[in-house]
């Protein structure tokens, strides 16, 4: 009798291991329309079938990865030919991406890449949620559409597709906040984004190569100032094109508003706004106050390149030590001004002293940031590009990554266009 159930036991083991090798023979062919059967396979009803289908999706996982065999000859697969509907569960593969020595599973529970829902779990090691945003641009590009990284836990990665935002949008008053400048739309979450000026460290840089959108922007940021006026004792616009960029708001509040663009009277701004400081302190310490909610001084300098660089080649030349006077004064301003209630911000194409001195920029801890194409400009700003919800040198047109300088939250953003035909 032992015999007999030994005999149907072996015979249950070469069955298995006979479905185990036509299955293996189906999916481990590097034929990209074979490996594509894995769908059939996880879509079948019949029971035995399905039973044993995640089963066996997690042994090609297990064989495709580059420490086994098979693993060795991944590189010969043509994802590119893949179908479809069978990438989202071969993604780790593609991805060569692997926690703990393995890839990460698609969840069949969890999951619906029909309706652009993928959970991945990684059961081997700790899932890293830098290492899935460095690999966003890579899946969106194989998977198709606008795919973002939802929710992430230490053996969880969710994934969803989103409605993609359009190119470019117009701009809308309405999207306009009292007592906040308003910062474009978050693409992660397709909602405005304002922040208090009650709230906003001293300066703010915005930076971006020509023709990135930063322009755009700061079009956008001072329709914040103007809505919110009554906040504001003064606004002071400084125009490093000659005013041919700015004059067009000379007359939106005579004696509050202001433009200039000659040097000699930026220099004289910086010196009014440190003794302007040194009084609102007096008055804060009489008034046990420590920071300022309203009356705020609005700077904006645009093209501050055009102010850096010094007024003569001449060492001795009286005009450079006003110059470097300015600089220091200016560097005190974004500084010290918070506190005073000045917001500072300031444009550049790239962050490097020629362009903004580093005491400045240092001091400008809100960073709206456009393209910046070369790494040394990215990294200067960012430090280490892996965790960031969007690569800085690859950004498009209009987009940007806005770091918060009081919180330290750093989030994906696209402005909207300004005059765009309704």
């Amino acid at each position: 009798m032992a015999g007999i159930k030994q005999l149907i036991l072996n015979a249950d083991i070469i069955r298995r291991a006979h479905d185990t090798a036509r299955f293996e023979r189906l999916l481990f062919n590097l034929d990209p329309n074979r490996l594509a059967g894995l769908v059939e396979l996880l879509r079948t009803t019949d029971p035995e079938t399905a039973r044993l289908a995640p089963i066996r999706y997690h042994h090609l996982l297990q064989a495709l990865h580059p420490a086994t065999t098979l693993g060795k000859v991944i590189q010969h697969i043509d994802y590119a030919a893949l179908r479809p509907d069978a990438r989202p569960y071969l993604l780790g593969p593609f991805l060569n991406l692997s926690f703990g020595n393995a890839f990460p599973r698609l969840c069949l529970q969890r999951s619906n890449p029909a309706s652009g829902r993928l959970a991945y779990i990684s059961l081997n090691g700790p899932s890293e949620e830098g290492a899935w945003r460095t690999h966003l641009p890579a899946i969106r590009d194989w998977l198709g559409g606008d795919w973002e990284l939802m929710r992430h836990t230490v053996s969880v990665a969710e994934l969803e597709q989103r409605s993609p935002l359009p190119a470019a949008f117009p701009f809308d008053n309405r999207s306009l906040a009292p007592g906040h400048l308003y910062a474009g739309v978050d693409v992660k979450t397709r909602r405005h984004v304002h922040m208090p000026f009650a709230d906003l460290p001293s300066g703010t840089l915005l930076a971006g190569a020509t023709g990135t959108g930063k322009s755009n922007a700061l079009h956008i940021l001072l329709q914040s100032i103007f809505a919110n006026l009554r906040f504001f004792s003064s606004v002071y616009l400084v125009d490093g094109k000659d005013g041919v960029t700015l004059q067009r708001y000379a007359r939106i509040a005579p004696g509050k508003v202001h433009v200039l663009w000659e040097e000699p009277h930026l220099w004289n701004l910086t010196t009014q706004l440190v003794e302007f400081m040194r009084a609102r302190n007096a008055d804060q310490r009489a008034c046990n106050i420590d920071n300022a909610t309203g009356n705020f001084v609005a700077v904006v300098i645009d093209e501050m390149s055009t102010f850096t660089a010094k007024p003569s080649g001449d060492a001795k030349h009286p005009d450079n030590k006003l110059h470097a006077r300015f600089l220091d004064e200016l560097a005190m301003v974004a500084r010290r001004g918070r506190s005073t209630g000045i917001r500072l911000f300031v444009t550049a194409q790239e962050p490097v002293a020629e362009q903004i001195p580093p005491t400045i920029r240092a001091n400008c801890l809100n960073t709206i940031s456009f393209k910046l194409p070369i790494d040394a400009h990215a990294t200067a700003l960012f430090g280490q590009l892996e965790s960031l919800p969007a690569d800085p040198r690859h950004l498009q047109r209009g987009r940007a990554l806005l770091k918060n300088g009081i919180t330290g939250e750093i989030r994906h953003v696209q402005f909207p266009v300004m005059g765009m035909p309704r």
